[in-house]
């Protein structure tokens, strides 16, 4: 299913909608864009990118001779939504996968990841933890956190809309 996309309606896609974004979105849509090393979009040429939600990640774990592991060797990017509300160890897990995945001892074997979310409304659930642990929790405390480039949207786009 991630495969079966057409290049074409993708491109006229992103070609519709690239002219709507404010000026903070343009800024991300083309970082993220020179991060994977592209001038358009990355289904429009053909490579592949997963959309993942926190509840779901764990799918990223798993055995590296599975079709799900080939999926995400052919990956230059995905994005991470809800990403704040998850433990740092499920970061440093999905690392260590990706590495087992693509035999590369860079941080996420080199993939782009896109951490999606505001660390200041969602945080990680550790049960019966105080603040303490729940600050420990956060992804700004694992080792990956000094590979991470943090972006930040100002532009209020609801109070916008009414």
């Amino acid at each position: 299913e991630e495969l079966d996309y057409n290049q074409e309606i993708l491109t006229e896609f992103v070609d519709q909608n690239e002219i709507l974004l404010n000026s903070d979105q343009q800024d991300i849509y083309n970082d993220i864009l020179r991060a994977v090393e592209q001038n358009d979009s990355v289904r429009s040429q053909g490579k592949l990118a997963l959309a993942v939600a926190s509840s779901g990640i764990t799918a990223l774990l798993l055995n590296v001779q599975s079709d799900l592991a080939e999926l995400i060797r052919q990956t230059i990017l995905i994005v991470w939504d809800k990403a704040p509300m998850m433990h740092h160890y499920a970061f440093e897990a999905v690392d260590r996968t990706l590495r087992d995945i693509m035999s590369n001892n860079e941080p996420f074997s080199g993939k782009v990841i896109v951490f999606g979310g505001d660390f200041r409304q969602v945080l990680p659930v550790v049960p019966r933890g105080r603040r303490e642990d729940i600050i420990n929790a956060c992804l700004c405390q694992s080792w990956l956190w000094q590979y991470v480039k943090v972006k930040k949207l100002t532009i209020n786009m609801r109070l916008k809309r009414t």
